[in-house]
Order: structure tokens, then sequence, then C-alpha cells
């Protein structure tokens, strides 16, 4: 059924629920905004890196909502990432966010792991921010024809924002 729905999706005959979509964007903005609020005072950055985590899982999973109609109940990005690859050219440095994974569990509760630092703060917001752009990139591109086209847009801004970060 997702085979099928993929495909009727890629010929254009059958429409994603934009809402639900929509939604879970939303939902990744917010995790987002939350996480960037910082350290202070009683806030753990494991906390916030928790929220940017939650930010980037739900960007990717909107954006396969957007492509499939679907998105797997788990906080795996490798799965997550798998699963866009069937789809369209996932960027390198989207796929960077594999780093957020142990924030997903691990380390927001109370245990034994090094305490996050500043540096890796830092990075669990950039690699939120990087999906959510891409995920917004996407739907800008739109209306695209197929795939192949989409892939050579999203090419050009990847390769740009690629040299603006190096």
């Amino acid at each position: 059924p997702a085979y099928i729905y993929a495909q009727a999706l890629r010929e254009g005959t059958v429409c994603y629920d934009a809402d639900e979509a929509a939604g879970w964007l939303q939902r990744a903005e917010s995790n987002l905004a939350i996480a960037r609020m910082g350290k202070a005072e009683g806030v753990f950055r494991e906390d916030l890196c928790f929220k940017a985590q939650q930010a980037a899982e739900k960007a990717l999973k909107a954006l396969l909502i957007r492509l499939s109609g679907e998105y797997p109940r788990v906080h795996a990005f490798g799965l997550l990432i798998q699963r866009l690859d069937g789809f369209t050219r996932v960027p390198d440095r989207i796929r960077e966010v594999v780093e957020l994974t142990d924030y997903a569990v691990q380390m927001r509760y109370p245990g034994e792991y090094y305490p996050v630092t500043e540096e890796e703060y830092v990075r669990a917001i950039e690699l939120a921010d990087a999906a959510q752009r891409m995920v917004r990139e996407f739907e800008e591109y739109r209306p695209w024809v197929n795939f192949a086209q989409f892939d050579r847009e999203i090419g050009k801004y990847v390769d740009a924002y690629r040299a603006m970060v190096r």
C-alpha cells in the first residue's frame, strides 16, 4: 500500500494530508523555539537538546507525510532518512541529524552520562534548524512536476547552503 501510494503521489494522482504535514512542521518549529531559549537557571542542556532532537524528528516526519502520507513511529533518524531516500536526495547536512539520536531517549532522563557541553548544544540547534530549512525549502519549490526537478532545485540550495556554512 505505501509503495502504491508513493507511486500515485509521484504521478500526481494522490493528495497528501496537508493539514497533518503542516501540523507536524508547526510542532517542530515550536520545539526548536523552546530549544533556542538557551541555558537558564534550573534548565539542563540535555533537555534543550531533546527539544532540538524533537524539532528535527518532527520536521522530517512532516516531510515523510508530505511524500508518502505516513511516517514511522520511532525516534530513529536512520530509519527516517532511509524512508526519505526512497523519495528524494537527502543532503549530507541533513544526514548528520543522526547525531541527535541519543537526545531522544537516553539523555532526556537522569542517568550516568557526560553532561552536554555548550558546543554540543549549539550543534544540536544547528542540525535541527538545517532539517527544518530543508522541509520549508521542499515546500517552496512546489509546484515541481516530478522528483527529478525537485532534486535539481534543492541541489542548488543545498550546495549554496553547504558553501555558506563551511
